[in-house]
């Protein structure tokens, strides 16, 4: 499955109050979106992690109105995977 498009960007931050009263902060971690080409290429399958502290999840969607009708579609992030689509 060809990749089409990667996006990341920051899931937030958090901010501490130093005993001095300045500012610091640190990254809470990030959401990665990857965009692959459907099997007819007239759509995507887009592939999202959330990846912060504490907390993890994923999902993948099939951007496409023929091949959502052929297809489901399943991803482990956990593996780091490609979503692998599944004839119905």
């Amino acid at each position: 499955m060809k990749i089409l498009n990667e996006h990341r960007e920051p899931a937030g931050e958090m901010v501490s109050i130093n005993e001095d009263g300045t500012k610091s902060s640190s990254p809470l971690g990030e959401n990665i979106s990857t965009e692959y080409e459907c099997p007819c290429g007239k759509g995507k399958i887009v592939a999202t992690f959330e990846n912060m502290a504490g907390y993890r999840d994923s999902w993948v969607k099939i951007e496409c109105e023929d091949c959502s009708k052929k297809y489901s579609v399943s991803y482990n992030w956990a593996r780091d995977e490609k979503p692998v689509l599944t004839k119905y």
